[in-house]
């Protein structure tokens, strides 16, 4: 079988997008799941400072024609690997769907290794970000309760609504204070979803705000590494539980396999 591709998107920064990945990561791993994360913030990518690790060499190498896939995998932690998208290039945002599509299909090197890729996208609404949304199982929108969060997500809905007829989303609050109110705002913006662009979105529960939460940026260690009985990583393995592979159908045009 092949591995399963999960998505986390944003419609704006600061929502917590890239923590929210690497946790989700540990929770697979912690299973034995072999996962592998793409960093695709190409330019500012930042998930190997999570780890404490050092990056040689990256998605741009690649892009460049200087190095293979293969080469660019750095590993984090037993069962987490580490694709990087670099720093300082600013061109990357200029690429063009034709190139951002090679790179999609360059996974396809690593068929067989992992059973789950995790893809930390860049915040906000780009072609980059709706072409990998695209070509992925499960899609992540992480949001929370600030009114210029959920306008921006649903922002971004409407852009990939217009783009594919059935994709499978999946809306995130991050940093609510009880899983109520997480199940309050998913209900929030699923109703506008479902009433004015016809999608509905799926729930697989919300991340509350804790103090081990951010543990990660710290210590080089994530709450769901370390500390398993924590509420947060109890909330990810919840969460991670309810990731699935869906029907070929709802993926057109190019796709991860891998």
């Amino acid at each position: 079988m092949r591995a399963i591709t999960t998505a986390v998107a944003s419609g704006k920064g600061g929502s917590g997008k890239t923590t929210f990945s690497i946790n989700l990561a540990c929770s697979l791993a912690k299973i034995g799941k072999k996962v592998l994360i793409f960093d695709a913030d190409v330019g500012t990518a930042n998930v190997h400072i999570a780890f404490r690790k050092k990056i040689t060499k990256t998605l741009i190498d690649v892009i460049e024609g200087t190095t293979e896939i293969e080469e660019t995998v750095q590993e984090l932690a037993p069962n987490i690997d580490l694709i990087s998208g670099g720093s300082g290039y600013t061109d990357f945002i200029d690429l063009g769907i034709d190139k951002i599509h090679l790179t999609i299909r360059a996974f396809a090197a690593l068929e067989g290794i992992y059973d789950h890729l995790i893809i930390d996208l860049p915040a906000g609404i780009s072609e980059l970000v709706v072409e990998i949304m695209k070509a992925s199982d499960n899609n992540f929108i992480i949001g929370n309760n600030d009114p210029s969060s959920v306008a921006d997500a649903f922002a971004l809905l409407k852009v990939l609504r217009s783009h594919q007829e059935k994709m499978n989303i999946i809306f995130t609050p991050n940093k609510v204070e009880t899983l109520a109110e997480a199940k309050t705002l998913y209900q929030k913006i699923n109703s506008l979803s479902e009433k004015y662009i016809n999608l509905s979105l799926r729930f697989l529960g919300g991340i509350t705000a804790t103090k081990d939460y951010d543990h990660s940026w710290a210590t080089g260690i994530p709450c769901s590494w370390e500390e398993t009985t924590s509420k947060a990583s109890a909330e990810f393995r919840s969460i991670a539980k309810g990731l699935e592979q869906p029907a070929d159908s709802l993926i057109s045009g190019v796709r991860f396999v891998l």
